[in-house]
């Protein structure tokens, strides 16, 4: 679940995300689709030249950066690191000596300052649907902008590397999907343990890239490593894949899943009766769907997934989502009443259509075939009829999918199966990066893309499970 997803699609601020935070992953941040500008925009004042802005926006508990660069007569462009937004197109900008006011239309989001005299910082007003914070807005030179946008990530891989890398292709027919990936395989003929990564919720590419972190690819680069081939897959709609995840449920992704598995089998380097399943938070989801009618799935490892039905992770999420972003307890309350109305519409309407229909209209856009059946779905009957060894890792600071709610009953549904491995490590996100608050807020401005300690406890878990 990660786009943020992660489990959530969050709006541009997460203490606004009253309706937005009803979406399930941190696969993941997805910003809403920009409306057209006003009819009537405002007649700009002289315009200066392309002028760069660094921007912080003072939010209860916490404080958001950004950056623009406002040209009235090109493009005017921002982007929000830690919502994983990148060159947003503005509208309505006006930018001269004494002024600079844009408006992100997409998300309903205005800024306007009133410029200090030679090149300070000004104070400026952020509003979003009804909503009014104060910001600041810093003058950049172009370099210093540059620099401020660049994303270190001390863990993605660099070449060269000590294992083949295959590009792979291949058909889900029952399904209608072409889908295409990256197999990486340790040195030697084999035939070698192999694990399939399947990514969180939202559209993810093969690395399941966040904020300039690529997890997956990480993950991959480590374990092949250690002697396991893996293989990480572009969702539907991305990359080479074909096909649409906001049009499809869990239960084609697990189909997706079994393809892939097929294909690993069949790989004259990999051994058939040691192939299996990582996923994170969705993906850990839908590894134990697969696994639950697949008796030859070798292993499960859920990095963050969940326990509980899925109208009881969203519901819990948005509100604690919000608390820990310092909300008041009236802002928490009016996010609970908002997200239940939807979730409730969700669970009463008998299409997608219906549940819109009964839902306002900032509600019903987040509503989709994907989204109904992930409210929809329980995972505890695919847990309970998984055989195969399960290893079970969250962090104690997600606060997309929560460990308090998930766990008891990951395990409960587990009780049955005496090869399960449950291991909560303290101090880590969603994403199982380092954190303090755990807020999706951290994610971009964290270096770390996976603590090491979750990379050790994976492989050497993996390593006992498929040694012959």
């Amino acid at each position: 679940m990660a786009r943020l997803n992660p489990i959530s699609r969050l709006a541009l601020l997460a203490l606004v995300a009253s309706a937005a935070a009803c979406t399930p992953t941190p696969r993941e941040t997805e910003v809403p689709t920009p409306a057209p500008p006003a009819a009537e925009a405002p007649e700009p004042a002289v315009a200066t030249d392309s002028a760069r802005f660094k921007g912080t926006i003072e939010l209860p508990g916490a404080a958001l950066e950004f950056f623009v660069v406002l040209d009235p007569s090109g493009e005017s462009l921002i982007s929000i690191p830690a919502q994983g937004l990148r060159d947003g197109a503005l509208s309505e900008v006006e930018s001269t000596p004494q002024r600079a006011a844009f408006l992100l239309a997409g998300a309903g989001a205005r800024v306007e300052a009133n410029l200090a005299p030679g090149g300070a910082s000004s104070k400026c007003t952020f509003s979003q649907r009804g909503l009014e914070f104060t910001c600041a807005l810093e003058p950049m030179d172009e370099d210093a902008y540059v620099l401020a946008q660049t994303m270190r990530r001390p863990q993605t891989p660099a070449a060269p590397f000590p294992y083949a890398v295959e590009e792979v292709a291949f058909e889900n027919r029952a399904g209608g999907v072409h889908l295409e990936g990256t197999l990486t395989i340790p040195p030697g003929e084999g035939p070698h343990p192999a694990a399939l990564l399947i990514s969180g919720s939202g559209p993810q590419d093969r690395d399941e890239t966040i904020m300039g972190h690529k997890p997956f690819w990480v993950l991959a680069d480590h374990l092949s490593r250690q002697g396991i081939a893996v293989l990480r897959v572009d969702d539907r709609g991305v990359g080479g894949s074909t096909g649409s995840v906001s049009e499809s449920t869990g239960a084609d992704f697990a189909q997706d899943a079994a393809a892939a598995l097929a294909m690993l089998r069949k790989h004259p380097r990999i051994d058939a009766d040691r192939v299996g399943v990582i996923g994170h938070s969705e993906g850990g989801v839908v590894g134990p769907r697969v696994a639950s009618v697949d008796a030859k799935v070798a292993f499960v490892v859920m990095m963050a997934g969940t326990g509980v039905p899925g109208d009881q992770v969203v519901r819990k999420q948005a509100v604690e989502l919000v608390r820990a972003s310092g909300a008041s307890e009236a802002q928490v309350e009016t996010v609970r009443v908002q997200q239940d109305a939807t979730i409730d519409a969700i669970l009463a309407a008998k299409s997608v259509e219906d549940a819109q229909a009964a839902v306002p209209a900032s509600a019903a856009a987040s509503i989709s075939p994907w989204f109904m059946d992930f409210v929809r779905y329980d995972p505890a009957p695919a847990l309970r009829a998984v055989r195969c060894p399960v290893l079970v890792l969250q962090g104690d600071l997600d606060l997309q999918v929560l460990p308090d709610q998930n766990l008891p009953a990951i395990r409960s549904a587990l009780e049955d199966n005496d090869r399960v491995s449950v291991v909560q490590f303290p101090g880590l996100n969603h994403l199982f990066q380092t954190a303090k608050t755990g807020l999706p807020a951290e994610y971009s401005s964290i270096e770390q893309t996976l603590a090491p300690e979750v990379l050790a406890t994976m492989s050497d878990w993996l390593t006992n499970v498929v040694t012959p």
